[in-house]
């Protein structure tokens, strides 16, 4: 199996993403001399949702490259490939929250039910605990489903191209999420006079954590994955001030109680362009940002612990940071995440590398294939 290298655009976007995540949760951390630029820090929360776009493109794409030079998706290497890469991480981090909540005397937070195991917390319980991981509920719902209804849809319709099938499947994806939040909306005439409590408590159980009303992101990021990749610099340049403008704008409206509803998609879109003109072919791509590339490796680490860490300080020295403690909260951050890199991500991405022989035969019992690098 090839593998292409990798793009330095996309891990600048993939730095900007985490980067965004970091800023928006640490808002009501920072010194008030920062606070100005709030509403933008605010809308670093969109940072998941080009988080989503960049995994609906890979996964899309891998997918994509497999089906051309064959009639046959290998489902238990796809799947193995996916699981060694995004569960050792997550399982050591959510057994660390579990034993610090059992030993740690409530400085991290606990109580944690097994629906954490099986990344069904979005839907079934209320999320106080380890509220980033709905995202990688997200995550791993769209892993399992994709890679399932393209074998579906390539048994029934074989003759289908598997750019056709994404192309139908992101499509739906996008009318199906678009008219579920229409109709919450549309269930709550009230929604615009709310209690900001009442307001939050639907906006965060009812939208913005379920999988089936977040797949806005995803599906343009499989779109992406089905388009030729641009080979213009200068219209890739133009498009690019158009989607960071356009995301601009977006940042000043945000605030606004309708953008839960209807916000998605333009973010999407305007993300979806972003990777577009970063996916290869052009001048911009190989752009090397420094900084950009290590942020990106441990990007995945940092999202799982950052709001450990941040809590703990918030915890052990309560609030109105300054400058300084930020910096070393920040510093803090980074060092978590590479422990949590070097120290379990890149073992098991070993073991994956090591052990991908088995699993591809499993896939298919005739083929004569060795072990493959691991991904970055």
């Amino acid at each position: 199996m090839s593998h292409e290298k990798r793009i330095p655009a996309l891990d600048t976007l993939r730095a900007v993403a985490i980067l965004s995540v970091l800023a928006c949760h640490f808002i009501h951390l920072i010194p008030e001399q920062v606070k100005p630029v709030a509403n933008l820090m605010k809308f670093g929360a969109t940072g998941v949702d080009l988080f989503f776009v960049l995994s609906g493109f890979l996964i899309g794409s891998i997918i994509v490259r497999e089906l051309d030079g064959s009639s046959n998706l290998n489902l238990p290497r796809f799947l193995w490939r996916r699981w060694m890469r995004t569960l050792p991480a997550y399982f050591a981090v959510l057994g660390f929250l579990f034993i610090a909540s059992r030993f740690g005397k409530q400085t991290l937070p606990g109580d944690y039910s097994w629906h954490y195991l099986f990344f069904l917390q979005n839907y079934v319980t209320d999320m106080v605990r380890f509220g980033i991981s709905w995202s990688l509920c997200v995550e791993e719902h769209f892993y399992a489903v994709l890679p399932l209804l393209t074998v579906a849809i390539r048994w029934m319709w074989p003759a289908l191209p598997i750019r056709t099938i994404f192309r139908a499947v992101a499509l739906l994806a996008l009318a199906g999420t678009n008219a579920t939040r229409a109709g919450v909306w549309l269930a709550h005439p009230d929604f615009a006079v709310m209690p900001d409590g009442e307001w939050s408590l639907l906006a965060w159980q009812a939208i913005a954590s379920k999988t089936h009303m977040r797949l806005d992101s995803l599906a343009v990021g499989i779109l992406v994955a089905t388009m030729p990749r641009p080979r213009h610099a200068a219209r890739s340049a133009f498009a690019a001030v158009v989607a960071v403008a356009g995301l601009l704008a977006l940042s000043a409206v945000s605030p606004e109680r309708w953008f839960v509803f209807f916000g998605y998609l333009p973010v999407a879109l305007c993300y979806g362009v972003l990777v577009h003109v970063s996916a290869g072919g052009n001048a911009w791509s190989g752009v090397n940002i420094p900084g950009a590339k290590l942020t990106s490796d441990l990007s995945y680490s940092l999202y799982l612990t950052h709001q450990t860490v941040m809590l703990f300080y918030a915890k052990v020295w309560g609030s109105g940071f300054g400058y300084l403690f930020t910096l070393i909260l920040i510093v803090s951050c980074f060092v978590a995440a590479a422990v949590l890199r070097y120290g379990v991500e890149l073992p098991f991405m070993r073991f994956r590398a090591r052990h991908e022989h088995v699993i591809e035969r499993l896939g298919n019992p005739r083929a004569n294939v060795r072990a493959v690098p691991s991904d970055p």
